[in-house]
């Protein structure tokens, strides 16, 4: 059986002219285009898909046509649209688009910053233990802690966070506490 991103032959058969149906088979097939996994690369078909998947509510290909608009694959980078859409899969429930909405607030792209907010989204995915984001999350929400961003300042639970993601998310996790962490320093020099 193949895995939720893994397109199946029905899926990538040249002879249709037409995107399949079903949602999951939208958004398999989204995800083989955008890796070029059976079929040539191609990010324009990947976001149709991703679209089509995303009106029938499929959260996993909301989240991805986000990341289409935030980065500008397949269509004009529009993060606004990223954002709408981040939110949408955030509140279906989608750890990824929950940290992705935290993102936004803690940097402040296309809404106005807002730690607060930030934290708030960042512990929802976390308390999800989603292991996609688990290290991340910690990694933002340490920095928070440690500088008293959107929460009161609590330098013992900000080492508990980065404890926590860098176990989860190994160097990446390690290489972001560094850069948020210059971050503050930076800003407050």
């Amino acid at each position: 059986m193949p895995n939720s991103t893994s397109p199946t032959p029905q899926d990538i058969d040249g002879s249709q002219k037409t995107a399949p149906a079903d949602p999951d088979a939208q958004y398999r097939l989204a995800m083989a285009y955008i890796y070029g996994n059976g079929v040539p690369e191609d990010n324009k078909k990947a976001a149709s898909l991703l679209t089509q998947a995303a009106q029938a509510g499929h959260r996993e290909a909301i989240y991805n046509l986000g990341i289409c608009y935030h980065h500008g694959y397949g269509v004009a980078r529009d993060p606004d649209r990223a954002f709408a859409l981040y939110q949408q899969a955030a509140e279906m429930g989608y750890a990824k688009g929950m940290h992705m909405v935290g993102e936004f607030y803690y940097s402040g792209l296309s809404v106005e910053r807002d730690r607060a907010e930030a934290v708030r989204w960042f512990s929802a995915s976390d308390a999800l233990n989603d292991t996609t984001t688990l290290g991340f999350d910690g990694c933002y929400l340490g920095a928070c802690c440690a500088h008293g961003d959107g929460v009161p300042r609590d330098p013992d639970r900000a080492q508990a966070y980065f404890a926590k993601a860098v176990a989860a998310g190994g160097e990446a996790a390690r290489a972001l506490i560094d850069k948020l962490m210059e971050e503050k320093q930076e800003g407050s020099a």
